[in-house]
């Protein structure tokens, strides 16, 4: 990589892993005249094949136990970027749209890394593990930062890596005391150690790529005693490896953690339509500004492209060429100046009127002690959005336990409807929660969440409750313990549930009990509780006729 660089050159990194067709696009969009392999056996460019132009492949030697390292040479022509040159070429991860390559420059990789050097006083005898996948910008962090600091790149071997059952063993045999961690990787890794795990070696912590929760903080705190620092990174591709840090404080911050602030030498705005300025306070899209953004895609310039940009002209400041990028993400500031994270603006929900954060069910989930890992996915039904959370436990753990939980923390728009229990989260290639997987795993399982075989009902009060379910949910009949939300239920036709409970016992039952008991049984339990509380028997006072439209 250094040598590329020193020739004129960018280069373009091609992990091991990718499939080949992908690599092969990346190739050709790129205009890559040809590879450097470097490593032996079944390498990316026997694969890929000797259509991508001439191969030079050079032995590994001492880089034996690596995987093989593929390079692409670029010639980008330095001459149109005086001062600014070209250095790299990575692509962006594509999970909810084609990747798109995004040409890095020297001087914009040189702030990055100077910075975190300085700031954070990294110095020789400092030993970084480098587990980023080589096709992904963070690379470059794991790799520059310690070179131009003195201190020493460690590459793990294959079964050594995040995902490998010896990471933590290698960890401590390297004496590995700085990492760069994406927060998923991070909370799947602490979760499956073993018992215990103790890193003493390890001094600086810094995650970056997702929201980094309270919880994955602590289990890491835990785990490194003599840990100093935890730094929250936050910065897309196309501003260069990361333009916001957060110092995480101990406690952390409850949740989610704050992006903190601006690097020196880059501006984040909250923006209302790219154009105003929102006030402390007020949610709006995080926009980054700095002269060392990357220098454009390699399918055209900021503003010419085919695909709409995320680049767009300041409207505060008449100069045509200060540009500034749109994350997508949410955001807001704080009265002393901290930038908060607010979701992701393309994946903003709102359930019955109310605008739901993603990222705050996660957290609260999170800090049930019976969860290892958890992501939650918006989808549409019947034109209603229902929530499901994709759950990975400690132990076993049920629908009612978990609902009744979140019931005492959450608002009922927020819950939930489905819980499927998996093994682990699917992740991409750069270690980030994949969404498309997690919905192929929703339309593949099993639609039911309690267990057990449904029976008929049995108690005058049952049948009452699976009447009114069957006649708003539609269906013929429902059995004792059949759930409410796989059948088709929802935030907005539970209360219409709760008012016909209220109308046929005379009784108030609070909606959250819907959630915490989803069951016919369990709800009709709850009623006799009520009615027994009021010193009453079940004897439901009117019919069940069919609902008016304006019931709700």
């Amino acid at each position: 990589m250094l040598g590329v660089m020193e020739s004129g050159a960018a280069f373009l990194l091609l992990d091991g892993d990718l499939p080949p067709g992908r690599c092969e696009r990346m190739i050709r969009d790129a205009g890559c005249p040809g590879l450097i392999a470097v490593g032996s056996g079944d390498s990316l460019s026997a694969r890929v094949g000797r259509g991508s132009g001439w191969i030079l492949d050079v032995p590994s030697r001492g880089l034996a136990q690596a995987d093989p390292l593929e390079t692409s040479l670029i010639r980008l022509g330095a001459e149109d970027h005086p001062g600014n040159s070209p250095a790299y070429v990575v692509f962006t991860s594509g999970t909810t749209s084609m990747p798109r390559g995004v040409i890095g420059s020297h001087e914009g990789l040189a702030h990055f890394v100077c910075w975190q050097r300085d700031t954070f006083e990294i110095r020789p005898g400092d030993r970084f593990a480098q587990f980023t996948p080589l096709s992904f910008d963070v690379a470059l962090r794991d790799i520059f930062t310690p070179l131009v600091s003195g201190a020493t790149v460690c590459v793990p071997g294959p079964n050594q890596g995040v995902a490998g059952e010896l990471v933590f063993k290698w960890l401590n045999e390297e004496r590995i005391s700085h990492m760069h961690l994406v927060p998923s990787l991070a909370q799947f890794m602490i979760e499956n150690t073993g018992d215990d795990p103790c890193l003493p070696h390890a001094r600086m912590l810094f995650f970056a790529g997702e929201p980094l929760y309270d919880v994955t903080v602590e289990k890491w705190r835990q785990a490194c005693p003599n840990l100093q620092e935890v730094i929250n990174l936050y910065g897309p591709t196309e501003t260069t490896l990361a333009k916001c840090f957060f110092r995480v404080p101990s406690p952390p911050v409850r949740g989610i953690q704050p992006l903190g602030r601006p690097l020196p030498g880059a501006q984040a705005f909250i923006l209302r339509d790219r154009r105003q300025v929102c006030g402390v306070g007020e949610t709006g899209e995080i926009s980054i500004r700095t002269p060392y953004r990357t220098l454009r895609y390699i399918d055209g310039d900021a503003e010419s492209d085919s695909t709409p940009s995320r680049f767009f002209r300041n409207s505060l400041r008449a100069d045509e060429g200060d540009l500034l990028f749109a994350t997508g993400d949410l955001g807001r500031y704080l009265p002393d100046g901290t930038l908060e994270f607010e979701g992701r603006a393309d994946d903003e929900i709102k359930v019955r009127g109310v605008r739901v954060n993603l990222s705050e069910i996660v957290g609260e989930i999170l800090s049930h002690e019976a969860v290892a890992e958890c992501a939650v996915l918006p989808v549409q039904d019947s034109g209603q959005v229902r929530l499901i959370a994709f759950v990975v436990s400690r132990r076993s753990v049920s629908h009612a336990e978990l609902t009744q939980y979140l019931g005492q923390r959450l608002l009922s728009t927020m819950m939930p409807t489905e819980y499927l229990m998996i093994d682990r989260l699917p992740l991409t290639l750069n270690g980030k929660i994949d969404r498309d997987a997690l919905a192929r795993l929703r339309a593949d399982s099993p639609q039911t969440t309690t267990g057990r075989e449904s029976e008929p009902p049995e108690t005058d009060t049952e049948s009452t409750v699976a009447a009114i379910w069957a006649e708003l949910l539609g269906v013929p009949q429902v059995e004792t313990h059949e759930n409410f939300f796989v059948l088709g239920g929802h935030s907005l036709l539970a209360t219409r549930i709760i008012s016909r409970i209220r109308a046929s016992f005379g009784i108030e039952v609070p909606l959250r009990a819907l959630f915490e008991r989803p069951t016919v049984a369990e709800l009709a339990r709850e009623v006799e509780r009520t009615l027994a509380g009021e010193g009453r028997t079940p004897e439901p006072e009117i019919s069940h006729s069919p609902v008016p439209s304006h019931d709700h």
